[in-house]
């Protein structure tokens, strides 16, 4: 009598929760760029509506993940592993929102120019280098 196949238990690729939260925060950076001035004469297709359709779509998608996390993972319902893994995502933004605020307080030059790409080097002067003498 045959053995009945089994598929090879292995760890669920977890790609499409990273690729999906990148895409939504994406999305939310494209309409914060062209509502602040970026870009030139693209319509308003790329403009405004597909990064605008894009955030809600994206985030009830991660919604569907965060709540069906266990089929994701493998995991049987009610694991811990259920809880950790979002739960780190929710910390990793918890703690970039409160380093971004002790930024904003305490370190206002650096705030002001996070976003902004890199400057040019000749373009701001090196503080490290303001005492020395030609």
């Amino acid at each position: 009598m045959a053995r009945p196949i089994r598929p090879p238990s292995r760890i669920p690729d977890r790609k499409p929760v990273r690729a999906n939260r990148t895409a939504s925060a994406a999305s939310i950076a494209a309409l914060r760029w062209f509502h602040h001035g970026g870009g030139g004469n693209e319509g308003l297709w790329p403009r405004l509506l597909a990064p605008g359709l894009a955030v809600p779509v994206g985030l009830g998608v991660l919604a569907a993940m965060a709540f069906n996390m266990d089929t994701l993972l493998g995991a049987e319902a009610g694991s811990p592993m259920t809880v950790v893994i979002p739960g780190v995502v929710v910390l990793a933004v918890v703690a970039g929102l409160c380093w971004a605020g002790v930024l904003r307080l305490h370190r206002r030059e650096v705030y002001e120019v996070i976003g902004r790409g890199r400057p040019h080097p000749l373009a701001m002067p090196d503080q490290r280098l303001a005492d020395v003498r030609l």
